[in-house]
């Protein structure tokens, strides 16, 4: 498994590929010490998980504002 990553980060989302069994609430913490969102209401998930293919243990998802 490798360390969870924020692929790309655009203004108002964040592409990440964090480990298959973190819940929503650690990707969204993984995503907030990453990169700060500065909005009251913090990032929330806008995705599905999908499977990583460079690593079976590993989901990519979309955050975003």
């Amino acid at each position: 498994m490798r360390d969870p990553v924020v692929i790309t980060a655009t203004f108002g989302s964040l592409h990440l590929c964090v480990p298959g069994a973190w819940s929503d609430a650690q990707a969204l913490e993984f995503a907030e010490d990453e990169q700060p969102c500065g909005a009251s209401q913090g990032w929330r998930i806008r995705s599905e998980r999908v499977g990583c293919k460079d690593d079976d243990d590993m989901v990519h998802l979309m955050v975003g504002l």
